[in-house]
């Protein structure tokens, strides 16, 4: 199964896993803290499929471009969890409607990845 991961856009956030004859998908409106919620979501979602950890044979993330913290911590969690798990990360600008579980196999396995915001960040300074 591969777990798919998009925060991009601005209204919802969508997880699924993708297997060659299954499908379990979830999403949820905008969260404001979801970095907090982010890995509550994606157990939710393993629960929903009955999926464990160690059934996970790659994690894809849309990489970009969207809002700068939505995105970094998408990428963030794909990159630690293919780290701890030993998974190929397969970065993604497509929409989730057209993922294929073969063609995603077939993308070359990358180390790390990182996020491509549409713009530079808007972070200023504290007062």
């Amino acid at each position: 199964m591969i777990l798919y991961l998009e925060t991009s856009e601005n209204e919802q956030v969508r997880l699924a896993l993708i297997g060659p004859r299954k499908r379990v998908e979830i999403s949820q409106h905008a969260i404001f803290d979801l970095s907090e919620k982010f890995p509550i979501l994606i157990q939710k979602l393993l629960d929903k499929g009955k999926i464990k950890f160690s059934n996970l044979t790659a994690i894809a993330v849309v990489a970009g471009p969207g809002l700068f913290s939505r995105l970094r911590t998408a990428v963030v969690t794909a990159n630690a969890l293919a780290y701890a798990l030993d998974l190929k990360i397969i970065p993604l600008s497509s929409p989730f409607d057209k993922l294929d579980y073969y063609k995603l196999l077939k993308k070359p396995k990358f180390q790390q990845i990182e996020p491509r915001y549409g713009k530079a960040p808007n972070i200023t300074k504290g007062k």
